[in-house]
Parts: C-alpha cells; sequence; structure tokens
C-alpha cells in the first residue's frame, strides 16, 4: 500500500473536504468563500459549525477533524 501520509497538501485538503462528505457532513460554500460544515449527528465526535476560509485556515472543530483525518491517512490497512 502506497504511503498516504506523504501526499502534496493540494490533495489532502481535497482529501479531507471529500473525507467530511462521506461520514456525514454537509457542505455550503458561503459568497465570501467559506466553506461550512453541518452533521445532523449531534455529539462529542461529530462538532457542528467546522469552517474553512479561504486560505485553508481552520475553526477549532475544523482543526480535530483534520487532526483525525491526518490520523486515518497514517493508519495501516
Amino acid at each position: 500500500m502506497a504511503d498516504l501520509s506523504n501526499l502534496p497538501i493540494k490533495t489532502k485538503q481535497l482529501a479531507f473536504v471529500l473525507w467530511l462528505h462521506k461520514i456525514g457532513y454537509k457542505g455550503v460554500i458561503r459568497p465570501c468563500g467559506t466553506f461550512e460544515f453541518q452533521c445532523h449527528i449531534v455529539n462529542k465526535r461529530f462538532p457542528r459549525n467546522v469552517k474553512i476560509v479561504p486560505n485553508w485556515g481552520f475553526n477549532k472543530p475544523a482543526k480535530q477533524l483534520y487532526a483525525e483525518f491526518l490520523e486515518h491517512l497514517e493508519a495501516p490497512e
């Protein structure tokens, strides 16, 4: 299996957005360019108000989910 932790940053960013969708988040792109994600599941593992600003800055919930996403990339199959 290929080492996915060494992917280019743009690929990781796109994969993160796709991963959010796969785990149940619904995304909206605001006119200002901010990505906002909401999940219908309410608990600590699925935080609400996940936001990614146009320069790929993350709010606190997005940082938590991105850290989890990176762990998934490094995990063996």
